[in-house]
């Protein structure tokens, strides 16, 4: 028993090392969600992440290339729900989840941390704009289902929400910022970049709104679920090789400011969920709705956990991998 105990941790370690070298030799960067579920509490605290890579090229220079050559540019902070924007952003997501969703849960508290990074080069500059929204939520239990196992029902619609307006946070240095898209970024640090950046063709992609998780509202019995019997939980995942592969965006477009040619190019890695349900679930659609029912007893099947840690560490190697390839197309 010990010497198997032994294996698993072994090969537990291996991939996680594998993972560890891979993510030191690159910043790891996702767009990801990942909760906790407990039936008892009916709260629980949701983590967020969006990750876009904004490129502006400029092989032939210009007044583009002179503004942005050797940029070296970056804001970070936090903001809680004592900020009007971000009390304004929980009444929008909240609305959202009731009408678009019809979701049972609500947004109580929301802390959002916002990092943006501009480098400049000789041909080209990159933004990376990374938005981590956590945010508590109520109400997601829907109440017992009378059979003999006495499941409770969990609503699941609030994992998928889309604001696209812009929201606009009080910032020590930069005074009111738009976090929700990279347009909010230039606007704050070089103004008359994003005047001689916005056009017709490049409005989509500057304006394209961090806070844009629609693509985990694929159905969840299309997610993987993984059960341990002896530790009691459920793990529900959708990234890599252990659930349906959801794709990344790209999108490309040329235009031109005082008669020079430029590049505009947004990268959005592929997106991943996590759930964790602390008894034993199962997907439960209702018409539309997506729910789960959470038992406190197994339902049948055993997986033992360090099978599903080893899935889940490869399913971030796999993430990764992705992102490498994302970084490479930069260059």
């Amino acid at each position: 028993m010990q010497r198997q105990r032994s294996i698993k941790t072994s090969v537990l370690a291996a991939v996680i090392a594998s993972f560890l070298i891979l993510s030191t030799a690159i910043p790891v960067r996702s767009t990801s969600m990942d909760t906790i579920l407990s039936s008892n509490e009916n709260e629980a605290v949701v983590r967020y992440e969006s990750v876009q890579v904004l490129n502006i090229r400029y092989p032939n220079g210009g007044d583009i290339g002179a503004k942005l050559a050797e940029q070296n540019i970056q804001i970070e902070f936090s903001v809680d729900s004592n900020d009007p924007g971000i009390q304004t952003l929980m009444k929008d997501i909240n609305t959202y989840l009731l009408r678009e969703r019809e979701s049972t849960a609500t947004i109580s508290d929301l802390v959002i941390d916002y990092r943006g990074e501009l480098k400049g080069f000789n041909e080209f500059a990159a933004l990376s704009h990374k938005v981590t929204v956590k945010m508590k939520i109520t109400g997601y239990v829907m109440g017992e289902l009378p059979n003999e196992k006495a499941g409770k029902l969990i609503d699941l619609n609030w994992r998928t929400f889309i604001i696209s307006q812009p929201v606009f946070v009080e910032t020590k240095e930069y005074g009111v910022m738009d976090i929700n898209r990279p347009s909010g970024f230039i606007a704050a640090t070089i103004p008359t970049l994003l005047k001689a950046l916005a056009t017709e063709g490049t409005l989509e992609l500057l304006n394209k709104p961090a806070l844009d998780f629609s693509k985990l509202a694929i159905p969840m019995d299309q997610w993987r679920w993984d059960y341990d019997s002896d530790e009691r939980v459920t793990v529900v995942v959708t990234t890599g090789t252990i659930g349906r592969i959801l794709q990344g965006e790209k999108q490309n477009v040329a235009f031109e400011h005082q008669g020079v040619r430029y590049g505009l190019e947004l990268s959005i890695p592929p997106p991943s969920g996590t759930i964790q349900f602390i008894g034993f679930a199962e997907a439960y659609p209702i018409g539309d709705s997506e729910a789960a029912i959470v038992y406190e007893e197994p339902t049948g099947g055993k997986v033992n956990l360090i099978a599903v840690q080893i899935l889940l560490a490869l399913g971030g190697v796999m993430a990764a991998i992705a992102i490498v390839v994302l970084l490479k197309a930069r260059k």
